[in-house]
């Protein structure tokens, strides 16, 4: 067996050893807490790094969430066989893994002068009007059987583009990877519909890529971005922070697409490209193929990616002030490519404008909604429910999506005996994080809470269409404009009252005041959502069943009619109508 020092004493140390220790022979622990030297972990001594040499290790396991800087340590002392203890999800579940580490500075180079292996000849555009139905490559690394928001926008799409003569071939990431899986989202696809599905060869920390992957990532950014001296500052800024490569990991996927894309795809027989973001790093691999082949390209922004500082601040964690500095030039050069822009926010089109430099007359607003089919098979409650109910459809996983302030109102109305406590409860389907886990555990004193956790997206409409009042959340005060969440318009198709939290300059509170279906209130009112909640309550106390409003208004957000909206940007960019 082979000799391993597993250097971190602590938890995930503690981790390594109980599933390392059957292949292989551990000799020792390291660790840099001084504190800890001389004691002893399972049994095993805990040395400093200086002292590894002497024991002959052939192999240095880093398992703690500091293995960058002790990589950069280890490599300063010499060390060169050193591998990473890394937890991942994969299929919902998580598993350990070993990666071996190779340093970054000493091997990639800025190969400026070399982009042979990613040409990007520019073609002539075809003109495909003679053709009686059109062909668009629509790339989405998520895709069912994925579930979760991110893939109800193209799986719609694809759905009814056959019925406007678009037939749809979509470019997705293979199926053993999926984070959530919805199977019931799958049968939707037509079965007509050719699926590519190329397998993401990592989906980890750009740092445990070999060196030669790491090598032709830059070569494709190179590629697209077009710059020597914007290059040499992303290789730069990169070099500081190996846990992730700029825009996001997505690019190595991406580079298996190019690698194998004619295999599956004849190129020549697609008119135009779709892609959609996030993942931001699939608007380069739609700039890619529109300048290798000459095809049109359509990109749909589902969210912002650079030109608001805010947005970013809010749902962008993972990147540094500096890394959105890099890569607004990046968007920008993008952006000049793109023959269509659509946004799922007409508020964003300003900053797209003022900030990306993009023309006004390629910009296109088309907002998330509803798919009518999805309400086929969803019953309409009529009596009343046993206990007054709230619903709120999604995952809790930052500032805003937090269940604190809520719970808070219903138990300030529970102990000033406006509600009772037991008969009341508040669904909510979807992921909740530890953090917001924990303040339910503490905060839910009256135990109203009922977290049904991932769940297929169907069964979610009907828990939330049996609802007495659904809960929405969005963003506060001046922010209100930022966010479009999909669950909204599902929400104004189930008709029930919806307790809205969002700014007052929210597409959300003009949408309620048009179509009177429930109110709208910022964060910081919290005596009117505690009169609205009571008053809603008091409706349910009557046995006053709230029936579903239906308002036509609302059918200007079905998916089909959304659909449409995107055939006309694709026919204009195409070559004209049929």
């Amino acid at each position: 067996m082979k000799r391993i020092i597993i250097f971190g004493a602590g938890k995930i140390g503690h981790e390594a050893y109980n599933i390392l220790r059957k292949d292989y022979d551990v000799v020792a622990f390291a660790d840099n807490n001084p504190a800890l030297l001389g004691n002893h972990v399972c049994n095993k001594p805990i040395i400093k790094a200086e002292d590894i040499k002497s024991l002959n290790a052939d192999i240095i396991v880093l398992a703690t969430v500091y293995f960058q800087e002790i990589c950069g340590q280890l490599t300063q002392m010499g060390f060169r066989k050193i591998k990473i203890f890394i937890k991942m999800k994969i299929n919902a579940s998580w598993k350990y893994k070993l990666f071996p580490y190779e340093s970054f500075d000493y091997s990639i180079k800025l190969r400026l002068s070399n982009k042979k292996n990613f040409d990007t000849r520019k073609k002539e555009y075809r003109n495909p009007k003679d053709k009686t139905s059109k062909k668009a490559l629509m790339i989405a690394y998520s895709f069912p059987p994925e579930g979760g928001s991110a893939v109800q926008r193209p799986l719609k799409f694809v759905k009814y583009l056959p019925d406007f003569h678009f037939e749809p071939v979509v470019l997705t990431s293979g199926k053993d990877d999926k984070m959530m899986r919805d199977d019931s989202l799958e049968k939707e696809i037509p079965s007509s519909v050719q699926i590519v599905r190329i397998e993401d060869p990592f989906d980890s920390f750009a740092c445990l890529y070999t060196l030669d992957w790491r090598q032709t990532v830059f070569d494709y950014i190179f590629a697209v971005s077009d710059s020597e001296e914007w290059m040499k500052l992303f290789f730069n800024e990169q070099k500081k922070n190996l846990r992730h490569v700029l825009p996001d990991n997505r690019v190595f996927w991406e580079i298996e697409c190019i690698r194998h894309i004619e295999e599956y795809v004849d190129m020549d027989g697609i008119d135009v490209i779709y892609t959609t973001a996030p993942a931001y790093s699939q608007l380069m691999l739609g700039c890619y193929f529109k300048l290798k082949y000459g095809i049109p390209w359509v990109a749909d922004y589902r969210d912002l990616w650079t030109s608001d500082e805010t947005y970013r601040e809010l749902y962008l964690h993972g990147y540094t002030e500096n890394d959105m500095k890099l890569q607004r030039p990046l968007e920008q050069v993008l952006v000049k490519h793109m023959d269509a822009i659509v946004l799922a926010g007409g508020f964003w089109a300003d900053k797209f404008v003022s900030e990306l430099h993009a023309p006004r007359e390629r910009i296109w607003e088309i907002t998330n909604g509803y798919d009518e089919a999805d309400f086929k098979n969803i019953s309409i409650r009529t009596a009343p429910n046993e206990k007054f109910t709230l619903c709120y459809n999604g995952r809790m996983h930052h500032s805003c999506r937090n269940p604190k302030l809520l719970l808070e109102i219903l138990n300030q109305c529970i102990e000033e005996g406006k509600i009772n406590p037991g008969k009341v409860c508040w669904i909510i389907n979807g992921e909740i994080s530890l953090e917001f886990q924990e303040i339910i555990r503490k905060r839910d004193t009256h135990h109203i809470i009922k977290a049904n956790g991932l769940m297929d997206h169907l069964t979610s409409v009907q828990i939330a269409a049996d609802s007495d009042l659904m809960v929405f959340y969005g963003e506060g005060g001046v922010n209100g404009a930022l966010n479009y969440p999909g669950k909204f318009y599902e929400y104004l198709r189930i008709g029930r009252p919806i307790l809205c939290f969002s700014g007052h300059n929210s597409f959300q509170e003009k949408v309620l005041k048009e179509i009177g279906l429930g109110e709208n209130f910022d964060y910081d009112e919290m005596d009117l959502v505690k009169q609205y909640i009571v008053l809603q309550y008091r409706k349910w106390e009557e046995k006053v069943v709230c029936r579903p409003q239906y308002n036509k208004g609302i059918a200007l957000f079905e998916r089909k009619i959304l659909t449409k909206k995107l055939v006309d940007v694709l026919e204009q960019i195409v070559g004209g109508e049929q």
